[in-house]
């Protein structure tokens, strides 16, 4: 449970509210522009912070959240409401413009994403990298920022393993593997 974070490096309940970053993040794994690893709830929150791992080698990156939930036994509510980012983020794989990695039967809503998104590895998405046993992920965007990886590389998801669902949601930008 590490985790390197513009506010929080682990946030491991409870919740998180009203609260912004900007600066530069840079970590090795699990780093947010807001929060590294997450099990708290999260809501109105920002990220403006440019968010990095060193050579651009690490996992579970996101521009607001690393690792958002990471494993269905956590009973912790990890929901993300109307939060966004707009630092471009970099990594290797499971790196996400909002969240690297969701997991956790976690709910998403109303957040969108305008970072560039530049990654070397796989699963990697212009709101969310890898989404695992996600609950619900709804009225979400990606605009604006490019994505960029080396395979399984999508303008919303990377790589969507077992989603209950997904509406309301769309990306706009180029997409590059």
């Amino acid at each position: 449970d590490g985790g390197t974070g513009g506010l929080i490096g682990n946030a491991l309940g409870g919740s998180v509210e009203n609260s912004d970053t900007a600066g530069a993040v840079s970590g090795t794994d699990v780093v947010g522009g807001l929060i590294g690893f997450n099990r708290a709830r999260v809501e109105n929150c920002h990220s403006d912070a440019a968010v990095g791992t060193e050579g651009s080698t690490g996992d579970y990156v996101g521009g607001l959240i690393g690792a958002n939930g990471y494993r269905e036994y956590f009973a912790n509510d990890h929901t993300v409401k109307g939060s966004h980012s707009t630092g471009k983020v970099q990594g290797s794989s499971r790196v996400g413009g909002l969240i690297g990695y969701n997991s956790s039967t976690s709910l998403v809503s109303n957040c969108h994403s305008t970072s560039t998104v530049d990654a070397n590895g796989n699963k990697v998405g212009g709101l969310i990298g890898y989404i695992y046993q996600a609950e619900e992920i709804e009225g979400c965007h990606h605009t604006d920022g490019s994505v960029s990886g080396g395979s399984i590389v999508g303008g919303f998801a990377g790589h969507v393993d077992s989603t209950n669902i997904i509406k309301n949601s769309y990306s706009k930008e180029d997409v590059t593997a």
